[in-house]
């Protein structure tokens, strides 16, 4: 009876298992790339990418087209600005030389917009790849690029259309299509026409071979397909420089990829449907967002680690961040953002940095201010996506910080005796181990250190990189108590998602409610402007909560923002932005206790020595690879259509008169006792839309705030004279009037206008530190460096033997080395190795 009672309840048992298991929701790739694609476009369009005029077909019933290849879009990608964007639907209009995206807004519109020239550097369409090139004797043109090594071939395509008679046009409307041909030797550019033109490029001990080679493949140089002039030039290039590799006598077979450049990784995952974004995407509900909150599957994990655990004031903390998210979280780049802070005892931040998160992860530094007390800090880190989540989730870890001034230096308890030193083993899994060790156990006073780092078998390898530390014993080994917080509950995790993974980058969120109350201000259309060297223009619409959502991947400084709300009402709101970090904390540990105690002498020589290195400036450099968007001479709109410089016109008396007289395209209109300016233009319908009217790169609501001033006050006026896209909107053509003193011309501000700083991502950094080889010389600035050497990422592949060089200092004592990285499963890593400095 018993046996069958058993039975009974494990079958029992089982169907309740499976039936749990079949209401845990399956998250499939496909359901991940949709949660993926619906984030990326509740930021909406990228302003950098739908920037442009709308294309118009200029040719009225013609017999062929103004295009490279078919008339039809091909999928490609561009660079703009230094980003790239893969998956575009675009064709090259070679009549202009401009480059048409076909763009699919959210909402299913479409639209051809003219990509603008000024702003693209590469781009490629039915697997030709061109780039932007300026020659003296070309000017500066997109070249279709066929390169091998240090040699390329370039091509300019063209056709030209011919102006003919209305009677005959549709006989012959464009030429045939032409090609001139360059090739790019010794950064200098040689056109041929003919194969003996191209062999004389060449010098004259190798033109024979060449030659040979051009026979017998049958190649006449300017009409080869691309395949065998990729073939060609691979095997010029190859004989001309020495240390080539054979070189075939005739063609192989050819893989396209060879000479086009990779795919390149998206930053911001578009595609051509729903690039753009509807406001009410940012508002409406999430469908399944409750179980998606509590799957671990959107959970993300980080792992810091710090050169050392001891600081001092004004010193550098180097971190080194790994992605332990689950794997497709990981390799999308869910969220390209991470968040760094340095807390006290009383959770105030008193240092914090945005930093730009990969697939390998992120890495820095945090500036300690010469403000902060001695103590027991924290570092905290966490995505704006991790901030739905209860804090404990975020990664912790304690430092202590040393300020020589005495501040807080009762909240220490130091030991005079031996220096504590425990095992680094115990930080990691023993079982994945990094073999390193130095070149010498002894060295001298700025001695040059070889380093060499072997690494596991591919089973147990960091696949995201190694970093390495060099302190002296006692800088990283000091007893400081680890933040240990219990795990969060399902009952504590949220109902609705607030913060959304910043699948782009850099973003601002809030919204915009009326003075008298919480009425949400729908729909309705903000200026954002960015003041200063950086200065930018953008443009988006609330949505039906008053809510926004914008993504600002390219801004790299900080900057002022000055936002205006166009409200027709003219009633005051409230406008509020969501804090760029949480505001959320946990409960700090108690201090140290009676058997957590800094050794004295560390302490007194990590003081001593940060005073040394702040005095004569020799710590460790840095090479911050900062992108800054410089537009000081260079509006969103590049070079506009039309400029007018007052100054090369006779003075008129009002800025009106100026426009009567002298700006045709520009109509003043007058409706209810108010005047409006509007665009026009021959065969369009840009009369029907309102242009985007600007001041300094301020909106301008009020016309009539303007027209009465005089032109002197003005230092030119651009115009836009077709209908423009950026972002989600559309402007009926582009007025920017820019003032003689940069002062708005006395103007005032709208009357919804507030301003807010904006502090962008910190830069990655490469870290440098003094080579007493190239710098003799510097012998005389005394080099006390409490971090010896620091690498946050060496990219290492399975069972490879990495070597660095780096220089003690003029610090006498034992150093440790220590190589930590994280393996595929979340497991840390390390390897150690010690040596002497007399």
């Amino acid at each position: 009876m018993n046996r069958y009672y058993t039975i009974l309840v494990l079958f029992l048992v089982t169907c309740f298992l499976d039936s749990l298991s079949a209401q845990k929701p399956a998250y499939t790739d496909a359901v991940f790339n949709e949660w993926k694609e619906f984030f990326d476009q509740s930021y909406g369009a990228d302003f950098e990418l739908v920037n442009g005029i709308k294309y118009v077909y200029p040719f009225f019933n013609p017999s062929d087209h103004p295009f490279l290849g078919e008339d039809r879009f091909y999928t490609g990608y561009a660079v703009i600005n230094g980003r790239q964007f893969p998956d575009l639907k675009i064709k090259y209009d070679i009549c202009i030389q401009r480059i048409i995206l076909n763009h699919a807004f959210y909402s299913g519109e479409k639209e051809q917009i003219i990509l603008n020239n000024e702003f693209i550097e590469t781009f490629e369409l039915d697997g030709k790849l061109f780039r932007k090139y300026s020659f003296p004797e070309t000017g500066t043109k997109f070249l279709q690029v066929i390169e091998s090594g240090e040699l390329c071939c370039l091509y300019f395509w063209e056709k030209k259309f011919n102006d003919l008679p209305a009677s005959i046009r549709n006989a012959n409307s464009f030429s045939p299509l032409k090609k001139k041909t360059y090739l790019l030797l010794n950064k200098k550019i040689w056109p041929f026409n003919t194969k003996r033109s191209f062999l004389k490029i060449f010098p004259e001990e190798h033109q024979k071979q060449i030659n040979q080679f051009i026979r017998t493949n049958k190649i006449w140089s300017k009409e080869a397909p691309d395949n065998m002039m990729f073939q060609l030039i691979n095997y010029c290039d190859k004989l001309i420089h020495p240390g080539a590799d054979s070189i075939p006598d005739t063609i192989q077979s050819y893989d396209h990829g060879k000479y086009s450049e990779p795919h390149p990784v998206s930053t911001n995952s578009l595609s051509e449907i729903g690039q753009g974004a509807s406001p009410d995407i940012q508002a409406q509900d999430l469908s399944r967002e409750n179980e998606m909150v509590r799957s671990d599957l959107f959970r993300e994990k980080f792992h810091l680690f710090t050169d050392r655990n001891i600081y001092a004031v004004n010193e550098k903390i180097f971190f080194r961040a790994f992605n332990l998210s689950e794997s497709r979280l990981k390799q999308t780049n869910w969220s390209k953002i991470l968040y760094v802070e340095l807390i006290n005892e009383s959770n105030t931040a008193i240092a914090r940095g945005k930093y730009e998160l990969n697939t390998k992860g992120a890495w820095g530094y945090l500036n300690i201010p010469p403000s902060a007390a001695t103590g027991l800090y924290s570092i905290r880190a966490y995505t704006k996506w991790m901030r739905n989540f209860p804090p404990a989730g975020y990664f912790h870890k304690t430092v202590v910080i040393i300020n020589p001034n005495g501040s807080g230096m009762n909240n220490l308890r130091m030991s005079t005796g031996e220096e504590f030193s425990f095992d680094l083993k115990n930080m990691g899994n023993s079982s994945n181990p990094v073999q390193c060790y130095t070149d010498k156990s002894i060295y001298n006073k700025r001695g040059k250190i070889h380093l060499t780092i072997l690494v596991p078998e591919k089973n147990n390898m960091s696949s995201d990189g190694y970093s390495v530390t060099v302190v002296k014993k006692g800088y990283y080994d000091t007893i400081i108590p680890e933040l240990i917080f219990p795990s969060f509950k399902n009952t504590d995790l949220p109902e609705k998602i607030h913060y959304f993974p910043e699948t782009r980058g850099l973003s601002l969120s809030g919204r915009i409610t009326s003075n008298d109350g919480d009425k949400p201000f729908a729909y309705s259309q903000v200026h954002m402007t960015f003041l200063g060297k950086n200065s930018d223009y953008y443009g988006f619409l609330t949505d039906k909560t008053g809510g926004f959502r914008i993504s600002l991947p390219y801004h790299k400084s900080a900057e002022d923002i000055l936002f205006c709300l166009e409200n027709k009402a003219d009633r005051m709101v409230n406008f509020s932005l969501d804090s760029d970090y949480s505001t959320v904390f946990l409960k700090q540990p108690e201090q140290f206790s009676d058997k957590q105690v800094i050794n004295k002498k560390t302490v007194e020589e990590i003081m001593f020595n940060a005073q040394v290195v702040n005095i004569f400036n020799s710590a460790p450099t840095t090479n911050a690879h900062m992108e800054i968007l410089d537009t000081s001479n260079r509006y969103f709109y590049g070079s506009p259509e039309l400029r007018y410089k007052t100054a090369d016109y006779i003075l008129l008396s009002t800025l009106e008169e100026f426009f009567f007289e002298l700006i045709r395209n520009v109509i003043v209109k007058k409706e209810k006792d108010k005047h409006y300016l509007y665009l026009t233009r021959d065969y369009s319908d840009l009369y029907l839309y309102i242009p985007l009217v600007l001041l300094d790169y301020i909106p301008v609501f009020d016309i009539d705030k303007i027209l009465h001033l005089s032109p002197e006050k003005f230092a030119c006026i651009d115009i836009v004279n077709s209908l423009y896209f950026r972002g989600n909107l559309n402007y009926g053509g582009i007025i920017n009037i820019v003032s003689s003193q940069g002062d708005r011309a006395g103007v005032d501000l709208p009357r919804n206008s507030f301003f807010f700083s904006f502090k962008a991502c910190e830069s990655q950094q490469q870290i440098t530190f003094p080579d007493w080889d190239k710098y003799p010389g510097d012998a005389r600035i005394p080099d006390y460096r409490n971090c010896l050497f620091w690498a946050p990422n060496i990219p290492v592949d399975a069972g490879d033997t990495v070597s660095l060089d780096f220089f003690s200092s003029d610090l006498q004592g034992d150093y440790m080395v220590i190589v930590r990285g994280i393996t595929d499963d979340g497991q840390p890593m390390h390897g150690e190795c010690s040596f002497t400095v007399k």
